[in-house]
């Protein structure tokens, strides 16, 4: 009882939080493939039952602790299925009695699925499919997803990020279990320093999030589970090499204390020991190094009603760049290097409540604090920078009169004390001052959700914040979502979104050049940008099997926006702020089942991104117009062989112009289309052991010349800064993970 107790109020916990728990499918008859209306379906030990509608399609949430979902309708065999997934689609077909008196199966809900219940177009993305690709730390996470493109920002940092709806991963909230992450100094490489297999899951929302989670997010919000302890002893280990000399490994231990309190520990170590050349260049096309990374948390129970977690991370970076003779023991001191280290330390916490009598009643609190030391030399420049930041959440959940009404309000604080120094040699303009801040925000924010019993949904959300450096910010959100059928479903909503940006941080990328750094952004103004939104999502039948297709436009404008502009002035990189930039991001998919055992997922997006430069409104850089997207995953009955293959088409994108640049330089100003495949064949072996090989990049696509004068990296000719496509070509890897759990 104690143990059941313990998972219900650790659940609620994250309730307030917008973490939802959702499974949906369609009931049909074996044979026929005919929808069965009013079939039962229900979570075993659990009073938890929904009825399918007309069409044989349900929708039910998953309680936690119950994993069995039982299917059963008048004149049917009654059919079982093992969720492991959160949400997602599971489809159930019936065998009438008088052929069959029960069938039991095992399998686990689709690998990503939209969340149907939430007014927001938000996406659960499973450690399912995290492990269709080698998902070694969170910026690889998405190669499966069409949602989110992920690219180099450079050809020597090797610093990956991600663009949603057009924009800058920097415009998406990036959150750690719904405390704030990968921003400030964390903005470009947080990513990379949360590991793959630590995840247990993903919520991808794409549009403006919660007002509960603060004012931040402007194109979406990425929240990310890890593993979690439980009430039995569990050991994991994960290990991976690749062409590239990557080495990994992971080690996942949960340990029960007692009745109250559950331990994890997770460890990661990574490293690159040598550099390597494929295009003959001089540089290396991948930075070596290593990072190590500690993560420990404990749950407790305190009883009554009260129970949360708390814990620390670790996280200490290298990364070594740029020429191979600077890499080689002895370099010489004309040689062009990179050098980054991280060093981060945090402390973080969930603390709530759950009232017995009323299970809709709840409180919770979330803290974090962190500090962050990073050091960058890229040639002759150089930056120093130091984080401080706290973070408080407070929110109460509670009902206006019954649950039709439902609301949750609290308080917020953030503090951040940031300072970013760029060093440069005497060639370079003086117009590069420190950047320093401390900003102190309290807030305050209420939010209605009105989800009856009709086909309507409403959430709307407004909260205050007084910024020490911008004063008062108004932050004002709704979302709608309208189900006239069961599994039809649109969605609109919109609101506005503000940001403080890093100069020299966001744009490390701009000192691995030969360019001036000219910046016009001092002192710092905050970033303010507004969004709207519709989504239409429909479930339904096809080849038999249960289809979902999903089509979203998304528009997002600046009322003001940090301008990174590399064409402003010949060999200047410029940064400037600017009101009037824009993104349109449409995308449209489909998920279907067409035979036994193969899902695929077909999508296409159309992107046009606008930037206000100086010069005039122009096509944002690097932001590709057309982009099409196939996986298909293929598993093998019950042997244990999985194939998954992805096929990414990139279409032309603009870059940096080299018209002024001498004739040997000169290049083309958009980049060619080109495709990508990637392909992963995994095996598993009873219930412990499971093993993969594959390959990223696997036709060998390379872009030429991602590098321009090479061989004169000291001259304002030197630019890394057009890559559109990968530098080291295909990249074979093999890896296992090793689970156990004693009962």
């Amino acid at each position: 009882m104690n143990t059941f107790i313990a998972r219900l109020v650790l659940v609620v916990l994250f309730a307030p939080l917008g973490i939802s728990a959702q499974i949906s499918g369609v009931i049909m008859d074996h044979e026929s493939h005919e929808p069965i209306p009013s079939a039962i379906i229900r979570w075993e030990g659990t009073d938890i039952q929904v009825l399918s509608d007309i069409n044989g399609i349900y929708t039910i949430e998953k309680p936690a602790g119950s994993s069995l979902l039982i299917a059963e309708a008048e004149g049917y065999g009654t059919v079982k299925k093992s969720i492991i997934s959160r949400s997602g689609k599971t489809d159930f077909h019936l065998t009438p009695e008088n052929q069959l008196n029960e069938v039991s199966v095992s399998g686990e809900a689709n690998s990503t699925g939209v969340n149907y219940r939430s007014a927001q177009l938000e996406m659960n993305i499973t450690q399912s499919e995290l492990r269709k690709a080698a998902c070694c730390n969170l910026s690889e996470s998405f190669e499966t997803n069409a949602s989110v493109d992920v690219s180099f920002t450079d050809a020597v940092t090797g610093t990956r990020q991600i663009e949603m709806l057009g924009l800058s991963g920097k415009y998406v909230l990036i959150q750690r279990e719904n405390i704030p992450f990968a921003r400030g100094l964390n903005s470009t490489s947080g990513l990379t320093f949360i590991p793959g297999p630590f995840v247990g899951s993903i919520q991808l929302t794409k549009g403006l999030s919660s007002v509960v989670n603060g004012y931040e997010s402007i194109s979406g919000q990425i929240n990310v589970e890890f593993q979690q302890p439980t009430d039995a002893f569990n050991f994991q280990l994960n290990g991976y090499v690749n062409q590239g000399a990557r080495l990994e490994s992971n080690v996942w231990v949960g340990t029960p204390i007692s009745d109250s309190w559950e331990m994890g520990t997770l460890l990661h170590y990574s490293n690159v020991p040598f550099a390597q050349d494929p295009n003959g260049d001089g540089f290396a096309d991948m930075p070596t190094g290593s990072q190590l990374n500690l993560h420990n948390r404990w749950k407790y129970l305190i009883g009554n009603g009260w129970g949360g977690q708390f814990g620390f991370q670790i996280t200490s970076d290298e990364r070594n760049g740029g020429m191979l003779e600077e890499l080689q023991e002895t370099p010489s001191p004309n040689d062009w290097r990179y050098n980054q280290t991280n060093e981060r330390y945090e402390v973080f916490g969930k603390t709530g409540y759950l009232s017995p009598e009323a299970p809709y009643r709840s409180i919770g609190f979330i803290y974090g604090a962190s500090f962050q030391d990073r050091q960058a030399i890229l040639g002759a420049k150089s930056t120093s920078a130091e984080q401080r930041s706290a973070y408080v959440n407070a929110i109460y959940q509670d009902i206006f009169g019954n649950t039709f009404h439902q609301y949750r309000t609290g308080l917020s604080f953030q503090y951040d004390n940031i300072r970013e120094t760029l060093f440069a040699n005497a060639g370079f303009p003086n117009s590069t001052p420190d950047l320093a801040r401390e900003e102190i925000v309290p807030g305050a924010f209420f939010e209605y959700t009105y989800s009856g019993a009709g086909p309507l949904t409403v959430v709307a959300g407004l909260r205050t914040d007084y910024n020490s450096l911008f004063n008062w910010i108004v932050t004002p959100r709704v979302n709608v979502k309208y189900e006239p059928i069961t599994g039809t479903v649109f969605r609109i909503g919109g609101g506005r979104g503000q940001r403080t940006p890093n100069v020299y941080t966001e744009n490390i990328n701009g000192l691995a050049t030969g360019r001036q750094f000219s910046i016009d952004a001092n002192p710092i103004q905050a970033e303010v940008a507004w969004n709207t939104g519709f989504s239409f999502s429909q479930v339904f039948l096809l080849f038999g099997e249960g289809a979902t297709f999903t089509t979203d436009a998304f528009y997002t404008w600046f009322d003001n926006k940090l301008i990174t502009d590399f064409d402003r002035s010949p060999y200047v990189y410029s940064t400037y702020y600017a009101r009037g930039s824009n993104s349109l991001s449409v995308l449209s998919q489909l998920d279907f089942s067409p035979i036994k055992n193969l899902e695929v997922r077909l999508a296409y997006k159309y992107l046009r991104a606008m930037d206000a430069f100086a010069l005039g409104e122009d096509v944002a850089f690097g932001i590709p117009t057309h982009r099409g997207f196939v996986n298909a995953a293929y598993t093998f009955g019950e042997s244990g062989w999985k194939v998954d293959a992805t096929w990414n088409w990139y279409g032309e994108r603009r870059l940096l112009s080299t018209d002024y640049y001498p004739e040997q330089y000169s290049l083309p100003n958009t980049s060619p289309s080109y495709s990508m495949v990637h392909l992963q064949v995994n095996k598993t072996f009873g219930k412990s052991w499971e093993v993969y090989a594959g390959s990223e990049n696997l036709l060998n696509y390379r872009q030429d010349n991602p590098v321009i004068a090479s061989e004169d990296p000291y001259s304002q000719f030197f630019e890394t800064n057009r890559v559109f496509a990968p530098i080291f070509g295909r990249m074979l890897y093999v890896g296992f993970y090793y689970n156990f759990q004693k009962q």
